[in-house]
């Protein structure tokens, strides 16, 4: 197996565990009783741990359809950095610390996939003629 190959495999491993870790955590801010009041102490309008939650879930799935993992990483990193202004204003270390690896984990794909569908975009119009200068 050629370089190239496990990158495109490690990629993956990586896209799956990330969404499928968001969906998960998307889907228990329904079903877990300890969220609405989790939000209310940080100080959250009632039902915004379902906006986030939403956003998690929705966000999670399309870390596995590359034409939109992007602006999924993207939301996700908008969403981790929340959470992190969020613990660190309540002081809470370990959420720190783990809302921080996961916000470098979807700011690095945000930036390595951005950068390949901007590639990929840009030779696909280079290709039909109607690139810019």
């Amino acid at each position: 197996m050629n370089k190239a190959r496990l990158k495109k495999i490690a990629a993956w491993i990586l896209f799956i565990f990330t969404g499928a870790m968001f969906f998960m955590v998307g889907v228990g801010k329904f079903t877990q009783a300890s969220w609405p009041q989790r939000f209310a102490e940080w100080g959250y309008p009632a039902n915004f741990y379902m906006v986030i939650g939403a956003v998690e879930v929705l966000a999670g799935i399309g870390m596995l359809i590359p034409r939109i993992r992007t602006y999924a990483a993207a939301s996700l990193l908008v969403v981790m950095l929340g959470a992190l202004g969020t613990h660190i204003i309540h002081a809470e270390t370990p959420n720190i610390i783990v809302t921080s690896v996961w916000s470098v984990i979807l700011g690095c794909i945000t930036y390595a996939h951005r950068s390949a569908f901007s590639k990929a975009r840009r030779d696909v119009l280079m290709q039909s003629g109607t690139a810019g200068p």
